[in-house]
């Protein structure tokens, strides 16, 4: 399968990890840029393409596409949407708290509507009706506490996909659970040695400052992918 991959800073980690695999599966084109920005695309002749005055984006994801400056649904077979949000350690503890349903619900269609990606899933289903994939962004790095079950974050999942995704037909995927400790955080060993999506020069060797928690590394990008692989595999035998 041909898929489009849109998304900001997150997107380092996955493209690493496909960049290293000698034989992927599938065939990931990235659209990448820095910051909330990367969602504000703009609908014109049936395909997204950034803002008339975001020179800034345009060079971005022609630099991380490998020449291309619009996305041309007709291209591809379906979409990976990374990032675009905010953290959502709060929100997971928050749905993991013993509240009513309809607090949660609030909590979690909020965040949502809220979201930079929100835009971008409203104009991607304008102009396409292939699948659409949206992955969360990482819990922040924590070291191991403690043997937690990371349920609250499983509800955060389920109820995002039936309050929010199953509007768009899309579907919110979730970090592999092995990477997960303390049920609300990611294994600090993912986010060590982690490596800048460099904007503007199309590089992905620099290496976040010790002590950055909130980007992972090239280990969890392969977990990742791993998951999502298996993921289309599943669907496409049903």
């Amino acid at each position: 399968m041909k898929i489009c991959v849109i998304g900001n800073s997150h997107v380092a980690a996955i493209k690493l990890a496909y960049e290293a695999m000698p034989n992927a599966p599938h065939d990931l084109t990235f659209f990448a840029g820095l910051g909330r920005r990367i969602a504000t695309f703009e609908i014109a002749d049936g395909k997204l393409r950034p803002r008339a005055d975001d020179q800034k984006i345009k060079y971005a994801i022609g630099v991380t596409s490998g020449g291309l400056t619009e996305i041309n649904p007709k291209t591809y077979d379906g979409f990976l949407l990374m990032g675009m949000s905010g953290w959502v350690h709060q929100l997971v503890e928050t749905v993991g708290r013993p509240i009513s349903v309809g607090a949660k619900a609030c909590a979690i269609t909020d965040y949502w509507r809220a979201a930079p990606l929100n835009s971008l899933l409203q104009n991607l289903r304008k102009i396409t009706q292939k699948p659409i994939s949206v992955g969360a962004v990482p819990l922040l790095a924590k070291e191991r506490q403690g043997d937690a079950s990371p349920e609250g974050y499983s509800q955060f999942l389920q109820l995002s996909n039936e309050l929010y995704f199953e509007g768009f037909n899309a579907q919110l995927l979730g970090q592999p659970l092995d990477t997960i400790v303390n049920g609300d955080a990611t294994e600090i060993g993912f986010s060590r040695m982690s490596e800048r999506l460099i904007e503007g020069k199309g590089e992905f060797e620099l290496h976040h400052p010790e002590g950055e928690n909130s980007h992972m590394n090239q280990s969890y990008g392969t977990l990742w992918l791993a998951q999502y692989f298996a993921q289309i595999e599943a669907q496409t035998k049903r």
